[in-house]
């Protein structure tokens, strides 16, 4: 029996969410870091997005991990509640690497794309990585199967958000374009 709730139990994976007085201390001083047009070389993992709320139309600046998944896509893994903004497609504007661009952002919303999508950045960090990465607690030292990833997803409404690049980089506020020299 026991070996058995051991089984069980490993591989576990949910959703490590960091304190109110966490986010409120982290998340304004990285927005200040992210936003800014100077690269970071360590925080090129990081971004912020930027978009308005679907109903209220409220401004949001989201501090945010991004991940390749197939080799191209952009994508960030989150379970907040913000990403409700995100459903049926936005554009906004993400910060990333000291640039700003355009860009559209969508809340997946296809189960086994999502379970897909977490199971392959998983693989890919390996459990010690996509701890801190992704902000998940997985169980024990195994990568979770795909059904122990599925649970997870459902139980705790992870998702994920497409990021596709649209346009030429925008502008930082008050810079201005310079003309080459001659």
């Amino acid at each position: 029996m026991t070996e058995q709730r051991a089984s069980s139990a490993r591989g576990r994976v949910r959703p490590r969410t960091p304190s109110p007085v966490v986010r409120g201390c982290v998340n304004p001083v990285m927005r200040r870091l992210l936003d800014g047009r100077w690269r970071i070389r360590p925080l090129d993992g990081l971004a912020v997005l930027h978009f308005s709320g679907r109903r209220t139309g409220r401004r949001f600046r989201v501090p945010v991990g991004l991940h390749a998944l197939g080799g191209h896509e952009l994508v960030v893994a989150t379970s907040s509640g913000w990403r409700h903004n995100l459903h049926g497609g936005r554009t906004g504007v993400v910060s990333w690497r000291g640039r700003r661009r355009s860009a559209d952002f969508w809340l997946l919303t296809d189960l086994d794309l999502v379970v897909a999508g977490y199971q392959e950045l998983i693989g890919r960090y390996g459990v010690h990585t996509a701890r801190r990465r992704l902000g998940l607690v997985i169980e024990g030292d195994t990568v979770p199967d795909r059904s122990a990833i599925r649970e997870a997803v459902v139980r705790h409404q992870m998702s994920l958000v497409l990021l596709q690049l649209t346009a030429q980089p925008r502008r930082q506020p008050g810079q201005v374009a310079r003309k080459a020299m001659p």
